[in-house]
Order: structure tokens, then sequence, then C-alpha cells
């Protein structure tokens, strides 16, 4: 059982130190279960890019209880895109959404920032990011160890040095 203390969603900063030292302990998949069982039904928009395929793999992996939703710019890109999404859904057996449920009040994000925690006023949702520690090296070696589906394009212009760029 993890302990956290749920945050005061007024003020998502003051407990974001509290957050990351519990997170910091786990491995990714144990940082979902963390953040699940406080929160419990989390929405995650995925744009297929390394840092999204790498937390699809690690929600499945984790059975967090995760609404999967395309992102909308997603849906309109190339045949590879298209083809990475189909071999995603195939994959972990998802099925999609184009917008989060209505139930839905906690969001999990992809992209590295220094915000672990952020609270969006305009839809009340509070976004959560379990990636924002990694680097482009800590992906990479994990889409290898867990041979998650990607695009190659995106393994190629992977450079460990620089930070994770948003899907």
């Amino acid at each position: 059982m993890f302990d956290i203390l749920k945050p005061n969603f007024s003020s998502p900063a003051a407990t974001t130190k509290s957050l990351i030292q519990r997170m910091a302990r786990f491995d990714l998949e144990d940082r979902l279960e963390l953040i699940g069982n406080e929160y419990g039904t989390m929405g995650f928009r995925t744009g297929f890019g390394l840092a999204d395929q790498v937390l699809t793999h690690a929600i499945i992996t984790s059975r967090a209880n995760v609404e999967f939703v395309v992102d909308l710019d997603a849906t309109k890109s190339s045949g590879v895109l298209r083809s990475l999404k189909e071999i995603t859904r195939e994959t972990y057996a998802l099925n999609f959404k184009v917008k989060l449920s209505d139930e839905v009040e906690t969001v999990l994000e992809s992209t590295q920032s220094d915000h672990y925690i952020s609270k969006d006023k305009v839809r009340n949702l509070l976004t959560i990011n379990p990636l924002a520690d990694w680097n482009q090296k800590a992906l990479v070696e994990y889409i290898l160890a867990h041979e998650v589906p990607v695009d190659p394009a995106d393994m190629l212009a992977a450079q460990p040095e620089h930070p994770v760029q948003a899907a």
C-alpha cells in the first residue's frame, strides 16, 4: 500500500514535493499504481510519440485504470502514425476514445517539464507527469528493454542528451 496525501487542488505546488519524493522511489509502473490508488480513473491523451508509447506500455503493465484518448491532431497525421496507432491498439488490446469522460479528474502527461503535477483550472483536471525526471536515454532504454512499439524514425531521431519532447 502506498502512502500519499491527496493534493490540495487549489494549490498543487504545495503537494508537488511530497508526490515527487514518493514517486522517485518507484519504477514507472509502480508510480502509476501509486497515482491510480490515490486518484482512481485517469485519462491519457496519446500522440504515439516515444514518451507516449512508453507511458502506454507502463499503463498496461501496471493495470492502471486509464482512459486512452487519441490526440485529435494525431488522427490527421501520416500513414505511419495511423499504422502505429493500429499496432498499439493490437499489441495492448486498446480501445481509444476521442474525448475524456466527465468522470476523469486526473490526467497523465508524457512530456518532460519541471512540472510533476499541475492543475488545469479551465477543465478542472489534475495533471500528473510520471516521466518528468526521464530523459531520452531513459526512454530509449525502456523501449528496447520492453519491446515497446514505436515509430522507427522517432527512435533514429532520439538523442539521449536531449530532454523528452512533447508528443
